[in-house]
């Protein structure tokens, strides 16, 4: 398969047939009786910075968060920005057919995280909110199959290192801030055409963790993803250097809570159509992470689990070489089942064989593209980041790129990943900085998932 092949318009890794991505393929947000284009009662103005709309809407959110159980309950986050939105009331109606068919309301608050129960597994609903004056358009989510029953299709964004900067930054001439917006509007139309389900958030979502005004751009200018994306979080130190108790990035982003008593905030994890996500604070291993694998194996029934923390693990880079993190990669081979780790930190895109850990790493196979269920060992995959290229990746025999080998110049870029009853799909695309080159695959591997 070529890498190089075009896809659904764009340019980028050919992907297989059955693993088509995109609103052409879905429908996506689209679908929704055409309701995701109705306009809000509360029109958005707000500013151009830099090609990027940030709007000035009266509220944050809705957005979405998760549960340990999100074939039956699913989280809806929001609060108001102006006198009127926080001191109003209001209510949240949502339904598989029709958006009224059932209601959720409350009262005045400084900020809203609405559980709503009983829903039904393996669902699209939509949903719209009613803050005060202001109603949102209808938005939709998914929910999950029941327990160790596998999604159809569930489609997540992978997104590391996205440092939002607020337009005050850019007025004050901090120096990155204008970057940010030019560089992340090469990709917002793409990101909102592949219209994921999940947003997996890797660390280092704002510049500064202590900057709320960053956190509430980032919500502004993912207005319409977030809205319509379970958004799966874990910090990086962008976020605890500044906020050392991630009080901040907790009011925003409130982790499940299955984590361990010291640091929930940060740790958790849940499974969703058969594939179970840990998201970790760096280095965090031991009995947490043993009882984590355990516990999405044996309780949550997945199949496959994708581990995602901040920093690197195996990384080689012109700036450092990581050879392993023990007491996570051990674990990893002892408990099996972790056949991904995401991380960023480094900005670059690089990827890693099957590793059994071992000391430094040993490769369990030299096949770059496709693996089967049964591949022992783990692929470590570092992310670019949303912002800037902080170094460059390294050859090694333990890479495994399968796509353009090396990108040549700086670049951002993200990651699109297609998960099937059959398979996990991960793509890599990267933007130049200029903008002449966008969306363009430089990885993409399948991994196989066991037969039902």
């Amino acid at each position: 398969m070529s890498a190089r092949a075009k896809s659904d318009g764009r340019t980028g890794c050919g992907r297989r047939q059955f693993l088509k991505t995109g609103l052409a393929a879905t429908g996506g947000w689209a679908l929704l009786n055409s309701c995701l284009l109705r306009v809000p009662a509360v029109a958005a103005e707000g500013k151009d910075v830099l090609g990027v709309q940030v709007d000035d809407l009266p509220l944050l959110g809705p957005y979405l968060l998760p549960t340990e159980a999100p074939h039956e309950r699913i989280r809806v986050a929001f609060r108001g920005t102006d006198d009127k939105t926080r001191l109003a009331g209001g209510r949240l109606t949502y339904g598989l057919k029709s958006v009224g068919e059932k209601e959720t309301a409350f009262t005045a608050a400084d900020k809203h995280v609405l559980e709503l129960k009983d829903l039904a597994p393996d669902a699209e609903y939509q949903y719209r909110l009613k803050l005060g004056d202001y109603e949102s358009p209808v938005h939709r989510f998914r929910t999950s199959p029941m327990p160790r029953q596998r999604a159809q299709r569930t489609k997540l964004a992978l997104f590391f290192d996205f440092h939002c900067h607020a337009p005050q930054s850019v007025e004050a001439g901090e120096k990155g801030a204008g970057d940010f917006f030019t560089r992340f509007g090469h990709a917002m139309e793409d990101i909102k055409k592949f219209a994921p389900d999940m947003l997996v958030l890797g660390g280092d979502i704002v510049q500064k963790g202590s900057r709320r005004e960053e956190y509430e751009t980032f919500f502004r200018i993912m207005r319409e993803v977030c809205a319509n994306s379970i958004l799966v979080p874990c910090p990086g130190n962008h976020e605890w250097v500044t906020d050392k108790d991630l009080s901040i990035y907790s009011d925003y982003l409130p982790a499940v809570g299955n984590g361990p008593a010291s640091d929930r905030a940060a740790n958790w994890y849940f499974s969703f159509g058969g594939v179970g996500w840990q998201m970790r604070r760096t280095g965090m291993g031991g009995e947490w992470l043993r009882n984590s694998i355990r516990s999405l194996k044996q309780q949550h029934g997945a199949d496959t689990i994708v581990d995602v923390q901040h920093h690197q693990v195996y990384q080689w880079a012109a700036k450092s070489t990581d050879l392993g993190k023990q007491g996570v990669c051990d674990l990893f081979d002892q408990e099996g089942g972790v056949r991904l780790c995401l991380f960023g930190h480094r900005h670059i895109h690089q990827r890693s064989l099957p590793i059994l850990f071992q000391g430094s790493g040993q490769a369990t196979t030299k096949e770059k593209s496709e693996y089967p269920a049964d591949t022992k060992g783990t692929i470590y995959m570092q992310s670019p980041s949303m912002w800037y290229q902080y170094t460059q990746a390294l050859e090694n025999e333990l890479v495994a790129n399968n796509g353009k080998p090396k990108f040549e110049g700086e670049y951002t870029g993200y990651g699109e990943m297609t998960i099937t009853p059959e398979a996990l799909l991960t793509e890599t695309f990267v933007y130049e900085y200029n903008g002449k080159t966008r969306h363009e695959c430089v990885d993409q591997f399948r991994m196989l998932r066991p037969k039902a």
